[in-house]
């Protein structure tokens, strides 16, 4: 009986090292690793605005496109005789800041500030002058939240005093 004992102590005592020794060693396996995707940034939004002089006919729009913009001549909607604009496109993400900006990070602050003012709300009635051209609008989401935001001088009338730089910001020429 005393040697089954000692045997099955031997035997335990065996089974308990090799698996601390085998804990000990990396381990190996086949296995790809996949890699996990980020998260889509919280803000991705088109800003559309126009800029430069109205012309007459296409061809006389000679307006340069914006460095990093995407561009294009478009005609501007009831009006006689007709006028052309430029149309510039830009793409704004944010957290993390990318896009077609030269300084995303500030065009993502800007776009923010405004976010925030206009949904707050002035309660101020603005006199307007006719805007003509392409409507300044950032299309898209903004804090996951699908908005479209007009940022254009007339909207940003009576939200504050950085209102207007934030236009400037988001609407470069």
């Amino acid at each position: 009986m005393r040697r089954i004992l000692v045997t099955l102590h031997a035997l335990a005592v065996a089974v308990l090292a090799t698996a601390c020794l085998a804990s000990a060693a990396p381990a190996t396996t086949n296995h790809t690793t996949v890699p996990i995707a980020p998260a889509p940034p919280a803000t991705q939004v088109v800003v559309r605005y126009s800029t430069g002089a109205f012309a007459r006919t296409r061809a006389r729009v000679r307006t340069p496109c914006p460095a990093r913009a995407s561009c294009r001549v478009a005609r501007i909607a009831h009006t006689s005789p007709r006028l052309w604009v430029l149309d510039v496109r830009r793409v704004l993400t944010c957290d993390p800041a990318g896009g077609s900006y030269s300084d995303p990070a500030a065009a993502c602050r800007a776009l923010r500030d405004f976010a925030r003012r206009y949904h707050r709300g002035s309660g101020v009635a603005c006199a307007c002058a006719l805007e003509l051209g392409t409507p300044a609008t950032a299309v898209g989401d903004i804090a996951h939240v699908e908005t479209t935001l007009p940022i254009d001088s007339c909207t940003a009338c009576g939200l504050g005093r950085h209102a207007g730089r934030d236009v400037q910001t988001l609407t470069p020429s």
